[in-house]
């Protein structure tokens, strides 16, 4: 208790967390945020068409194309609403920006309406976006979309394996700092 008139030589940067304890509290969140996806896909029973990692990007989750679309296209497969509802329903448990990665293999693919690899990743990414938005209307500020074709391959494209494995759509969770510390699950 100080006696009245008399000042403290306490900044206010003293009284701001260090960058050393914001980045705990940021690995602790993105440790829990983890395994709340973990324990979520588990749930789904798709451990071989559905992954996850934890990377300095954020939280990835990777879905295998054929799950969502039909080859060479971008229009969802009915039966994937049901999928897609569920990620829905998980991504809304949480405050998370969210950047949907569209990826495909090394197969060059040339239609009228995907001239190139770029394209139809792009229309992929676009397209999960568009779901979220528009059928689970989810806030649109949460959400980018990218398209990469066959630039940021996962898997050798030597092998038919290995491709499939790079025909995927990526969402990539990162979480504001205003996440940092209070539970959002």
């Amino acid at each position: 208790v100080l006696e009245g008139g008399v000042k403290t030589d306490i900044s206010v940067r003293e009284l701001l967390p260090s960058r050393e304890i914001v980045d705990v509290a940021k690995r602790n969140l993105y440790d829990r945020k983890f395994n709340e996806v973990r324990k979520w896909m588990a749930k789904l029973k798709m451990d071989n068409k559905v992954r996850s990692d934890r990377t300095e990007q954020g939280i990835l989750i990777h879905v295998d194309s054929q799950v969502l679309f039909q080859v060479g296209a971008a229009d969802v497969h009915p039966e994937a609403t049901t999928f897609l509802h569920e990620i829905a329903a998980m991504l809304r448990s949480n405050r998370a920006k969210i950047l949907i990665e569209g990826h495909t293999d090394n197969i060059p693919i040339h239609t009228e309406r995907y001239p190139s690899n770029w394209e139809l990743s792009t229309a992929r990414a676009v397209r999960v976006l568009r779901y979220f938005v528009e059928e689970e209307k989810m806030d649109p500020r949460r959400f980018s979309a990218v398209g990469y074709g066959d630039t940021r391959p996962v898997a050798s494209n030597e092998t038919p394996e290995g491709r499939a494995k790079n025909r995927r759509v990526t969402l990539v969770l990162n979480y504001p700092e205003d996440a940092l510390g209070k539970s959002t699950a």
